[in-house]
């Protein structure tokens, strides 16, 4: 068995594992609690949104918590090893990380030995979480409904009892734009998990460089502790990362299909209402009974039609936009309890 190692540097990565734990990952739970659950604007229909919203940013505070307690034991682990070096018992710092663990270091791994590094235990990773911008999308379909519609709701309430103002309006409530501040939400805590993963890998080129041990058959444990961290927590934080992207995108679609259903709305609302006015004027201009019956029948059918074929669109749309989200936050959130791999430092030390 040859070892070579200073004691001091991996208390040293330990207290770095602690900063990101500590600092980064603790001010990320922050930051997704106020953001990522920040559901005001999804109102209207677009409430059908909240639930597997609430469901994904729930699962993202739990993959935080539990990055926040394998790295813990990681790091409690590692000061373990260095006070057993330290007592020269070196066969309890090995098994720490060479038998121990739940999980094996792949046939063939190298570990990376890094030369001139910078030396010192640094403080963590630095994120800088920034407020989401927000920018309210659905003031002018609400300014088109009001000035389209309005016009004529009071006249058609008060002729035959429908409130078409009533029926749209639960639609342009809702702001796809506060979709689109959830994503970029987590557009941020992407970014911040990538520099976790960076941070930890700089800690590890510091570490290489002072400790090396090789026991019979095999590299020992400063091998596995490498693997450990490059091979699992490093493809953890990224994978995190992705799945953040993967929200951030899914936010923009979604964002985009209720738009869609918006406008088809409103187009479809601009027409019939224009007919209904034009019927409207032939009714309080109209001098001959025949006309004025069949002013009230324009009306009463092109309401109708309103009625069948906008409500009835939008209705339809909006359970394809329903069903839609619920497609994708069962992918995001089956990713929680799917992935064995990248995924996998999370669960075991």
């Amino acid at each position: 068995m040859s070892i070579q190692v200073d004691p001091a540097y991996l208390r040293g990565f330990a207290d770095r594992i602690d900063a990101n734990r500590d600092g980064a990952l603790a001010d990320m739970q922050d930051y997704a609690r106020t953001h990522c659950l920040n559901f005001a604007g999804l109102d209207g229909t677009l409430n059908v949104a909240e639930p597997g919203m609430r469901g994904i940013g729930e699962s993202m505070l739990e993959l935080c918590a539990a990055a926040r307690n394998g790295l813990g034991q990681t790091a409690a682990d590692l000061r373990t090893s260095a006070n057993d070096y330290d007592r020269a018992d070196w066969t309890a710092a090995e098994t720490i990380w060479s038998v121990q663990p739940q999980w094996e270091v792949p046939y063939g791994y190298r570990e990376t030995n890094v030369t001139g590094a910078s030396s010192g235990p640094g403080h963590g990773a630095v994120v800088a979480l920034m407020a989401p911008a927000y920018q309210p999308e659905n003031q002018e379909a609400r300014e088109v409904l009001s000035s389209t519609v309005g016009a004529v709701n009071d006249l058609i309430k008060a002729l035959t009892g429908y409130d078409i103002l009533a029926e749209i309006l639960p639609l342009v409530v809702g702001d796809w734009g506060a979709l689109k501040r959830i994503g970029r939400a987590y557009g941020e805590m992407a970014d911040a998990y990538r520099a976790v993963g960076r941070d930890l890998d700089e800690g590890m080129d510091v570490l290489s460089s002072h400790w090396d041990s090789k026991a019979d058959g095999s590299a020992g444990a400063s091998q596995a502790f490498d693997y450990h961290i490059r091979g699992r927590w490093m493809p953890a934080f990224e994978a995190l990362a992705q799945w953040c992207d993967t929200v951030e995108q899914m936010c923009e679609s979604m964002a985009a299909m209720y738009a869609q259903t918006v406008k088809g709305l409103l187009f479809a609302t601009t027409m019939y209402v224009s007919k209904i006015q034009k019927g409207l004027k032939a009714i309080l201009t109209v001098t001959d009974w025949k006309k004025f019956v069949k002013g009230v029948w324009d009306v009463v059918s092109s309401l109708y039609n309103l009625v069948i074929d906008t409500v009835t669109l939008a209705t339809e749309q909006l359970l394809m936009f329903k069903e839609g989200i619920e497609l994708m936050t069962a992918t995001v959130v089956m990713l929680r309890h799917e992935l064995n791999g990248d995924f996998d430092a999370l669960r075991t030390r």
